[in-house]
């Protein structure tokens, strides 16, 4: 079956048509990031993973940070896979005992277990929460040559290029080669109102 379409209406179209009777949604793996507030609030990995919320199901959404695209090997895809498993059995196990609030996970399992700076270390399995420094502006831009087409190009502070990211957050776990874990709801906080 092909969809047209996001992976968050990928997510609705499965639970409301195709296989309602599910308790657990996997969103990914994304190859790639999903740390910091940009990526969270942007990620096609996580609106998926926040649909299946939005139906009641548990979600986990996993993504493969990496040090630059190609640098990694079959191997580091697929010992990440394997501890992207162990992960996500243990989240189901708690969810199972009731000791986690958390509507969704948001997971990432850095391939080839390195730090930014390409030294490899032993994993450790952080909680985290959401980096909240990271932003961008654009993500496009006009491709050369080609008359109203454009091509992807963040711009901004990307989250890996913070100068100090913050401690306990997604984006310093990741950055030092360890697997971040965040817990998230999916309900929106509402500011207060000023009288």
């Amino acid at each position: 079956m092909h969809v047209d379409g996001s992976p968050a209406t990928c997510v609705n179209l499965a639970l409301y048509s195709l296989v309602p009777d599910v308790d657990l949604v996997i969103s990914g793996p994304n190859v790639g990031h999903n740390v910091g507030r940009a990526s969270v609030l942007s990620s096609g990995t996580l609106g998926a993973a926040m649909e299946a919320s939005l139906a009641h199901k548990k979600a986990i959404a996993i993504s493969f940070p990496f040090n630059g695209w190609g640098s990694w090997t079959e191997e580091d895809i697929q010992t990440a896979v394997q501890m992207a498993g162990q992960v996500a059995t243990q989240l189901w196990e708690e969810w199972q005992s009731g000791t986690v609030e958390a509507d969704v996970f948001n997971v990432n399992v850095p391939l080839g277990f390195k730090t930014v700076e390409g030294t490899p270390v032993e994993p450790e399995i952080l909680r985290t929460t959401v980096d909240m420094q990271s932003q961008y502006s654009s993500l496009y831009k006009a491709t050369e040559g080609k008359s109203g087409a454009f091509e992807w190009a963040p711009k901004g502070l990307k989250p890996f290029d913070l100068p100090a990211p913050t401690a306990g957050g997604d984006v310093a776990a990741v950055k030092a080669g360890h697997v971040s874990i965040s817990p998230l709801r999916t309900g929106f906080i509402q500011p207060e109102s000023k009288p």
